[in-house]
């Protein structure tokens, strides 16, 4: 259950399309019943930021944190795996069958006629990683996929001003129709780099995201993550490795996956910070180091 509307003043969520829109969603409805429109900072997971989670201590009770790691005395709504060790009911939510955090925030807060339900649809298999097909996750023809193309191609602020003041799919599109086509060149450019210089390891498929970023060719938020799984079909798993010093690890939801992302994640650390990673089942995001791999790629052979 929400906390009463007027005891929030800062909305904290991830840095993702699911994070942000699942707080401009929670910021709508607080806007409704109270008339104040709140400030949104984000989270962002992966980056030595001011505001990384990893460093981040919250103390300010009214913060509401949305599709970020729960804390404790802290109000907040997620969907990972990894909150579960701080989940307190009476002042969290936490569904861990929610496919996004957007969608379990419109069905608790109210909002879904602000948004094209195709739009949610996407959001949901995107952030649950569970697209009924490949094509479906890769390809620029719908508008779901359209409208994640333009938001991840956005700087982020940007995206989540345009969708405050109108919030029609279709016209957030329609300013921006040359990034759709920009969006396709670059994922036929991503594509060949990915069978160039990815590899095979087993089970996993592994590429290094970092020369074609670190080149301006390719800005990393427009970077679809299915397109490992389109590249290596028969890999189970792949890991991107970025130039932040991160990996992203997920399944390949068309070949056979069964091992728990979320919890392997978990267990590696860097090994200066001593930062860990975090995730759900089918996806997470892990410090990077030479060891770090080796034990990603032993684990997932394995599992």
């Amino acid at each position: 259950m929400l906390p009463d509307f007027s005891e929030i003043f800062l909305i904290l969520h991830h840095d993702d399309p699911d994070g942000g829109l699942a707080a401009l969603a929670l910021r709508r409805a607080i806007q409704r019943q109270t008339g104040r429109v709140l400030p949104l900072a984000r989270a962002d997971y992966h980056s030595r930021s001011a505001n990384n989670l990893h460093e981040l201590v919250v103390l300010d009770p009214h913060i509401y944190t949305v599709d970020t790691r729960l804390f404790p005395g802290v109000p907040g709504m997620d969907h990972h795996d990894s909150s579960q060790q701080w989940f307190d009911p009476a002042i969290h939510i936490l569904d861990l069958k929610a496919q996004s955090c957007f969608s379990l925030m419109l069905d608790t807060a109210g909002g879904r006629e602000d948004w094209s339900d195709e739009v949610v649809q996407f959001v949901d298999w995107m952030d649950s990683g569970q697209y009924p097909s490949a094509e479906l996750a890769v390809g620029l023809d719908s508008l779901g996929q359209q409208f994640l193309a333009v938001y991840t191609g956005l700087e982020h602020e940007q995206a989540l001003i345009e969708l405050w003041r109108e919030s029609d799919a279709e016209a957030f599109v329609a300013r921006h129709r040359g990034m759709i086509d920009s969006a396709r060149d670059l994922n036929k450019r991503l594509r060949t780099d990915m069978a160039r210089k990815g590899w095979r390891q087993g089970r996993v498929a592994v590429w290094d995201s970092s020369p074609i970023i670190e080149s301006g060719e390719a800005n990393p938020r427009a970077i679809n993550p299915f397109l490992l799984c389109a590249v290596y079909p028969r890999a189970d798993y792949t890991i991107r490795l970025k130039p932040d010093g991160h990996m992203t690890i997920g399944y390949n939801p068309w070949a056979n996956p069964s091992a728990h992302i979320g919890q392997l994640c978990e267990s590696l650390q860097d090994p200066t910070t001593g930062q860990r990673g975090g995730g759900k089942r089918q996806v997470g995001g892990a410090p990077a180091s030479p060891d770090n791999l080796a034990q990603a790629l032993a684990f997932l052979n394995e599992n």
